[in-house]
């Protein structure tokens, strides 16, 4: 399996772990919010375009923050949409 395939089901089963077991605190609004954020973030990676990705990633990952701190799961695949496009640019820091 191709790495950005690999990455892009990682990102689908985030959407529907979200879907499925977003907590009451997280608004419909909100989840519509997540799910748009993460096509964005797929988008600009696919043509290459990590820096323009980040802000979606680093707005991702703070909804997750609010909507998944009891689910470690769940916030561990935001946060690695975020380390992913680091990579990507070579920052592993």
């Amino acid at each position: 399996m191709k790495k950005a395939t690999a990455i892009f089901w990682v990102r689908q089963m985030f959407v529907v772990w979200a879907c499925v077991f977003a907590p009451l605190s997280l608004q419909a609004d909100e989840l519509d919010e997540l799910i748009a954020l993460q096509k964005k973030i797929r988008a600009l990676e696919d043509v290459g375009r990590y820096q323009d990705a980040i802000p979606f990633a680093q707005q991702s990952l703070m909804i997750a923050e609010k909507a998944f701190a009891n689910n470690p799961k769940n916030l561990a695949i935001a946060t690695n949409d975020l380390a992913i496009l680091y990579k990507a640019m070579g920052n592993n820091t």
